[in-house]
């Protein structure tokens, strides 16, 4: 009967755990996927970007509790100081605080922590990422994956088309005719007419040119 009851409790704590939701966005497995479109999960990088409008520190980020048994809870009572703006943190724990059956009241809270440091931060993501004090870094991009490797593809066939113009452009101009025999018998024609060169030259010059 114990086994049972064992069994029994770990479904229903893998079905929340793996099966969270609420008016904002679902968690499965380890993603949360929020209604805005972003997807975050452990190790994701969030920006702090300060507090806004005359707030002198965050709204929606705070220090932890000192009750251990209060971390992740949706209260936050101790406000960040905006010595924190500016700095990059990485998501360490993701938790769905609040009621689980009050869809309106329960918030998203990730627990964060500042780069290069050992403090930790917790944060109400969904109303923080529409107030601006923060911002996902490396939100979860699976379509951008699949189509990167694809680009690099067309660079060769592009580089020999490059390199094949220049030899074309040279047989073209290779095979032109320097001069014509025509033009230059016309050309000593016209000056025997106008009386520049004499006949006696006109013929040495005629038979040059056929013999060539």
């Amino acid at each position: 009967m114990r086994k049972i009851s064992l069994i029994c409790l770990s479904l229903i704590m893998s079905f929340t755990l793996f099966a969270q939701e609420n008016k904002d966005g679902k968690m499965t497995g380890d993603i949360l996927r929020l209604n805005n479109g972003v997807m975050l999960r452990k190790g994701t990088i969030m920006k702090l970007n300060g507090p806004l409008g005359d707030n002198s520190r965050f709204k929606y980020i705070h220090h932890p509790p000192d009750n251990l048994f209060d971390d992740m809870k949706a209260n936050l009572t101790k406000p960040a100081e905006p010595y924190y703006a500016g700095k990059n943190a990485s998501i360490r724990k993701i938790r769905y605080a609040g009621d689980k059956k009050d869809s309106k009241n329960g918030r998203w809270m990730i627990r964060i922590r500042i780069d290069d440091s050992k403090t930790d931060l917790l944060c109400d993501v969904v109303a923080a990422l529409k107030s601006g004090e923060i911002s996902a870094m490396q939100a979860i991009e699976t379509s951008v994956q699949q189509v990167a490797p694809v680009q690099a593809a067309p660079e060769q066939p592009i580089q020999q088309q490059v390199t094949a113009q220049p030899a074309q452009s040279e047989s073209k101009t290779s095979t032109a005719p320097a001069f014509s025999v025509a033009d230059e018998l016309l050309k000593l024609k016209k000056l025997l007419d106008e009386g520049i060169i004499t006949k006696e030259e006109f013929e040495a010059q005629k038979k040059k040119l056929l013999d060539m």
